[in-house]
């Protein structure tokens, strides 16, 4: 029971970090800058809602994949590579071939009725229109989390040194904070600003146009590995049972949420400033596709490259130094907030942390038909966003809790 508690406040975060990925996609549809980029925007918006998806869209995948990664060598060790191979299989696998034709159709569906046809059934859709138009939602996460583990185990079998380079890193970074801190939220801010720079903050890349089941966003997928990886070199170091590390850390929570605080009043006050006046600039990106399109010599492109860059890439740079400072501090903060006052069992986190992984897969069609509902309706927007958010996060809850964990199958699965 020590060693589980030690270590369950890592499990309360996780469930955490899922509950406001479910309370994220609820607003979208509210949110005054960002509902452009949902399935479809409610008439009615607020920037309140802007700022708790920017505090959301930050940190909360990162964060889970810095968890995921935190895991993935002691499950190998332990495992073995043939039983860890199958774990990932029941685990991660078949929920993307069974959630893929289950669940991803509902979320195009409704944004198909009200965008092209208004009376086509759910089955010719599906049958007719889906199979076309391949979309993976929010099963991303398991083929991108498929791929990074199965990166990290061939690098574990042909170069382990690599692991022990990450880990002293890992470990330099805890034994020098406020500078171990710097580095890692400058390397944040590097992989930010040239991804951003490269694919566009909001856009999704991938293979086959018309087949979207392998799309990872552009801005952040390769941040994503770099979490993960760096939590792998964290598990080499054994930093869960670092007690004095964590200690120290939720010791200090206050000082750390001040200044995450600070960081995120600058970093949300310059990105919704300057929403439409550079902050999110695709012109760099452009002009790359657009030379490229018309055959233009390598020579040409560079030239004409400078003046794009100097005159658009500043205002894309400091937003995205900011969001990468902002990410790291969160993190940080939330290790600590939870380390402090949540390392110690809780009937309703250890409930919410054991559906987390049932909730993230299910709960999408539940927001994206609460926004259906709602749409073009009288209803006020706090009540739109408390049915489509937390009503989805309970009823998922509630699906997953009293009916899928019970089920042998599925509860070895989730």
């Amino acid at each position: 029971m020590q060693q589980l508690n030690r270590h369950v406040f890592i499990d309360y975060l996780r469930g955490f970090l899922v509950a406001l990925v479910v309370l994220d996609h609820a607003c979208h549809a509210y949110t005054e800058y960002y509902s452009k980029f949902w399935f479809f925007p409610d008439f009615e918006t607020s920037i309140f809602f802007d700022i708790f998806h920017l505090h959301n869209d930050s940190f909360m995948m990162p964060s889970l994949f810095f968890l995921a990664g935190l895991f993935v060598l002691p499950s190998l060790q332990r495992r073995g590579y043939l039983s860890f191979a199958k774990e990932r299989f029941l685990r991660l696998i078949i929920p993307y071939l069974v959630g893929l034709p289950l669940i991803s159709p509902l979320l195009s569906y409704p944004r198909y009725l009200l965008n092209e046809n208004a009376n086509i059934s759910y089955w010719q859709y599906l049958t007719e229109v889906w199979v076309n138009r391949l979309q993976a939602g929010p099963f991303w996460f398991l083929y991108y989390l498929v791929l990074l583990s199965t990166i990290a185990v061939i690098l574990y079998a042909v170069v382990p040194k690599l692991f022990i380079f990450i880990g002293r890193f890992a470990s330099w970074l805890i034994e020098k904070p406020l500078r171990g801190f710097a580095i890692f939220a400058l390397m944040s801010a590097i992989i930010l600003g040239i991804s951003d720079l490269i694919w566009g903050a909001p856009w999704w890349i991938g293979w086959w146009a018309d087949y979207k089941f392998f799309y990872v966003r552009g801005s952040r997928f390769i941040l994503k590995a770099f979490y993960f990886f760096l939590g792998a070199g964290f598990s080499q170091i054994s930093i869960l049972n670092n007690k004095v590390f964590w200690e120290n850390l939720g010791n200090n929570w206050q000082k750390w949420a001040l200044f995450t605080l600070g960081v995120a009043l600058c970093y949300m006050s310059y990105t919704l400033s300057y929403f439409n006046e550079g902050a999110y600039s695709d012109h760099i990106r452009y002009y790359v596709a657009e030379q490229r399109a018309y055959d233009i010599n390598l020579s040409d492109i560079i030239s004409g490259f400078w003046p794009v860059f100097f005159e658009h890439a500043p205002k894309v740079l400091l937003r995205t130094t900011l969001l990468g400072i902002f990410i790291c501090s969160q993190l940080v903060t939330y290790l600590a907030v939870f380390y402090r006052f949540l390392n110690k069992d809780n009937l309703q986190w250890a409930s919410l942390a054991a559906a987390a992984y049932g909730i993230y897969i299910i709960h999408e069609p539940f927001v994206v038909w609460s926004h259906w509902f709602f749409y073009g309706g009288q209803a006020p927007l706090l009540v739109r966003f408390i049915v489509a958010g937390f009503g989805s996060l309970f009823l998922s809850w509630l699906i997953v809790n009293k009916v899928l964990l019970r089920l042998p199958g599925f509860k070895r699965i989730l």
